[in-house]
């Protein structure tokens, strides 16, 4: 599995908030809220809302798992009541997660759902298992019905989902240091625009 990343922290990168800046600035949407995930995006007389999902027995989370079975099959999925035990923070034995699963929605002016962007915050750790202060978001999913794809709509989930999780590192007092996920042949050119670049991870010798 290949993985993309965008780092914050490191001075010669772009910094999360300059980040957010420029996706906001360079979009094609009126964005509402610059400090919530949850908005409206206006764009040539369109509107859509974004709304983040912070509960398992939320009814979203159906039209979800039919997105996720329409675009990669159903065998490919988790099924949909562990997609909604993840929200709640809970694994398939039934013990409580220490990452909570993090779920946003884009839904057109019909009410139906268009786009899903999905992952957790993780804590960082160091060689000690000790928390380091900082976290990262790693992105699941990141999905766009058929219908709506190459709108910018993918782009818009990322924005909320960026000044969501950034907002929940800041109330732990730590910081967001990465956003990563899995990179494919066909995803690659998205994360890229949005500033991701491809990681290589070093083994030790030892």
């Amino acid at each position: 599995m290949s993985i993309a990343a965008h780092e914050f922290v490191n001075s010669e990168n772009e910094s999360l908030s300059s980040t957010i800046d420029r996706l906001v600035k360079e979009s094609r949407f009126n964005r509402s809220d610059f400090t919530s995930p949850n908005c409206t995006l206006e764009i040539d007389e369109r509107k859509y809302t974004v709304e983040s999902i912070e509960r398992g027995n939320h009814p979203d989370l159906a039209h979800v798992q039919k997105l996720f079975i329409d675009t990669f099959g159903e065998e490919e999925v988790d099924s949909e009541t562990v997609l909604r035990n993840a929200v709640d923070g809970i694994n398939q034995a039934g013990q409580k997660e220490e990452v909570q699963y993090q779920v946003y929605v884009l839904k057109d002016s019909t009410g139906k759902i268009a786009s899903v962007l999905t992952g957790g915050l993780l804590d960082l750790r160091d060689e000690n298992g000790r928390s380091t202060g900082e976290t990262v978001f790693m992105i699941a999913y990141a999905v766009t019905a058929k219908d709506a794809r190459q709108g910018g709509l993918a782009r818009e989930m990322y924005i909320s989902a960026l000044i969501d999780t950034a907002n929940k590192a800041d109330m732990e007092g730590k910081k967001l240091a990465f956003a990563a996920g899995e990179c494919t042949f066909t995803s690659e050119k998205f994360w890229n625009k949005v500033g991701w670049k491809r990681a290589y991870i070093k083994k030790s010798s030892s």
